[in-house]
């Protein structure tokens, strides 16, 4: 049978383990926390990003389109040059309105 010092000593040893224990758990969950907070952080980012890109996507594909109906459809070379130069076909007059 364990004396009366002995089981003190044990019962001391226990509870010191039991406070490391504790320590640890502590703080191994702050640990888990900051982490959780930091990868909440970063999908949200990579969400904006993703939004970015689609955007440049969608942009680039017009941009495309544009140059392409630039170098092959006539009719638009003529529309877009009217419409943002001011060109004008030999004895037509161009009327600008003030502001645009």
């Amino acid at each position: 049978m364990l004396s009366k010092k002995n089981t003190t000593v044990s019962l001391i040893v226990l509870a010191g383990l039991i406070l490391v224990w504790i320590a640890e758990l502590l703080f191994f969950s702050t640990q888990l926390e900051s982490a959780e907070d930091e990868r909440a952080k970063m999908e949200s980012e990579e969400e904006q990003q993703l939004a970015a890109l689609e955007k440049l996507e969608r942009q680039a594909a017009y941009n495309r389109e544009y140059i392409d109906r630039m170098l092959n459809d006539s009719a638009f070379r003529e529309k877009e040059a009217r419409s943002r130069l001011g060109v004008a076909a030999p004895g037509e007059i161009v009327i600008r309105e003030e502001g645009k």
